[in-house]
């Protein structure tokens, strides 16, 4: 397993000094993800491909983009133009070197409780990607959210699994871990991850707490992206149930919970995950990866 960091965890710094303390952290790879100022699929092409070419002047790799497009929309028109901006963005990472999209299984707020509705946009919104992932020679992962039109684990790998196209797979979240369960099943990360088994092919590492243990002024699914060690998860047991199921691909560190306007703080919460997913869980910095 691969570690990478999201630049997510750098939103008050321009994308020059996101990558260059990325590659002062020593972590050499990177998930592109949107913040609010670059929403990926309303930025020039020419705009994606100077930002993307940074990554790799700072001597890092790019593992792949993570855009945030309605593909589960019922609304056709949305889910249309979410399906053309995806296959732009392919064709636009592919070309930046990497082989990897990430995304969630997001849909238009106003019907996440019309589940069947969402579930047969999703569907036909991969039947339109997965030959453009095919023909590009990529791989797309994608996740459950909290508070999207599915959040449980078990039911989000039924969905990937029932597709059943080979250009996508499940992306296991482990701070989503408290929202991907059942309150009346309580099912662990471990049993998540064994259920999944070889569906998974991108994983997020970050820490959080239950549910109940956090103070929210309300809405679903409550839910942190810390440091290991700052809430409640056992990586080396997640991570030992990742080899079990034969998992070798990245593990990419959203840590949203520690972005700050101090860019030397960020890079300690950086170099203190790359410390812990090297020296704790075995992951390595540079090598070969699944998916």
């Amino acid at each position: 397993m691969r570690l990478a960091i999201d630049t997510g965890l750098f939103p008050y710094q321009s994308w020059e000094e996101t990558f260059e303390l990325i590659a002062e952290s020593g972590i050499k790879y990177v998930e592109w993800s949107q913040r609010g100022d670059f929403v990926f699929q309303d930025v020039e092409e020419k705009e994606l491909l100077r930002v993307g070419k940074l990554i790799e002047r700072a001597g890092l790799e790019l593992a792949g983009m993570i855009p945030m497009c309605p593909l589960a929309s019922p609304i056709e028109a949305e889910r249309h133009k979410a399906v053309a901006d995806w296959k732009r963005l392919i064709a636009i990472t592919a070309s930046l070197g990497a082989r990897q999209m990430f995304g969630e299984m997001t849909g238009n707020a106003l019907f996440k409780k019309e589940v069947l509705l969402c579930t047969d946009a999703f569907k036909r919104s991969m039947e339109a990607l997965a030959p453009t992932l095919a023909e590009a020679g990529m791989h797309a992962s994608f996740e459950p959210h909290p508070g999207d039109f599915v959040e449980e684990n078990n039911k989000a790998v039924d969905l990937i699994r029932e597709m059943g196209h080979r250009e996508v797979g499940y992306l296991f979240c482990m701070p989503h871990t408290y929202v991907m369960t059942p309150s009346d099943t309580r099912q662990t990360a471990v049993e998540m991850i064994q259920y999944a088994g070889k569906t998974i092919t991108h994983t997020h590492i970050a820490d959080t707490h239950p549910v109940w243990r956090i103070i929210t002024m309300g809405g679903a699914g409550a839910h942190e992206h810390m440091l290991p060690g700052w809430g409640e998860l056992d990586f080396p047991a997640i991570a030992q149930a990742l080899r079990e199921v034969g998992y070798d691909g990245f593990v990419s560190a959203p840590l949203f919970s520690h972005a700050d306007r101090d860019g030397r703080v960020v890079l300690k919460a950086a170099i203190t995950m790359r410390e812990y997913a090297v020296n704790t869980l075995g992951i390595a910095l540079r090598g070969k990866g699944a998916a």
